[in-house]
């Protein structure tokens, strides 16, 4: 039998990337998704121009179309003798709009959507202010490096810790509208700290927390916001929050940093603002908090 050299490599920009990438590697085979596998019933778009553009790549390379594989959604189980997923691997249905119906029919839904949109918005400004004061440090590109490398580094190390040892145990503790609030938290009092003291120590030590509150207590907490809605809002609402929803913020928080700089806001005042829109996610994370605890009591009632 003979095995050939390939890898599952990163569609980004395209499907035909993924092919490219693969071609300048070398490989001998290719492995690849034809739509997003996380969710039950997602269907690909398989539009004439994409398949051109993909087979072209593919001629370009050394790999043979008979070893180019389509990766199955992981959640694919329609052998399951499960009763109560058997109905989970049946498709969904309906449009690419369903989704942001669901959004602006559902307060609960459009509150995941709006918390997650402002503290992009808020993460944006951190980001353009972090940008800021770095080029102050440093002009030096490998100095920059080794700085966003280390914050890198300390957000996984401590990611790896909180989720290991407490994440669970605080949720259980003090409940979903906490852990979502720990973030807005974080946001409020590190643009509180940066507004006084704009240096590169605060915005480093203020960048690592945030990004650790997110990945390792809030944002396990907004997914165990959607173990209370039905299975449509759960994988088409939930589309739309963390593609559009997200995307869409992080453009309007740049936007909007650009736009204020322009008026000559300076950076000491600009994190005002975000400790405003930090207050507005912390109301939201407790108001959301009840919610769920509500939907799951009457789960739990039924």
């Amino acid at each position: 039998m003979t095995h050939y050299f390939g890898a599952h490599t990163s569609d980004n920009g395209g499907i035909h990337m993924a092919v490219r990438r693969a071609g300048a590697a070398e490989m001998r085979a290719l492995q690849v998704f034809t739509t997003i596998p996380k969710y039950y019933g997602d269907k690909s778009s398989v539009k004439p121009e994409r398949v051109a553009r993909f087979q072209a790549a593919l001629a370009s390379t050394a790999i043979a179309p008979e070893r180019v594989v389509a990766h199955a959604a992981y959640v694919l189980n329609t052998a399951t003798h499960e009763d109560e997923k058997q109905p989970e691997a049946a498709p969904t249905g309906g449009g690419a709009i369903d989704g942001i119906l669901m959004v602006l029919r559902s307060p609960y839904i459009a509150g995941i959507t709006l918390w997650v949109a402002l503290l992009s918005v808020a993460a944006t400004f951190l980001y353009f202010e972090q940008a800021a004061i770095v080029a102050a440090a440093s002009d030096d590109p490998a100095v920059r490096t080794r700085i966003f490398a280390g914050v890198d580094l300390a957000v996984g190390l401590l990611t790896i810790a909180v989720q290991f040892f407490a994440t669970g145990k605080l949720i259980a503790r003090f409940g979903v509208g906490a852990a979502l609030a720990l973030l807005p938290v974080v946001f409020a009092v590190g643009f509180a700290v940066l507004a006084v003291a704009p240096v590169l120590a605060v915005v480093i030590a203020f960048q690592a927390l945030q990004r650790t509150a997110n990945f390792a207590i809030s944002n396990p907490a907004r997914e165990v916001l959607f173990t209370v809605v039905a299975r449509d809002e759960k994988y088409k609402a939930k589309n739309v929050i963390d593609i559009v929803a997200v995307r869409g913020a992080d453009a309007a928080g740049g936007w909007l940093f650009t736009a204020l700089r322009s008026l000559g806001m300076e950076l000491r005042s600009i994190p005002l603002m975000a400790i405003g829109i930090a207050v507005a996610c912390f109301v939201i994370s407790v108001a959301l908090g009840r919610a769920q605890e509500r939907r799951a009591g009457l789960q739990r009632a039924v």
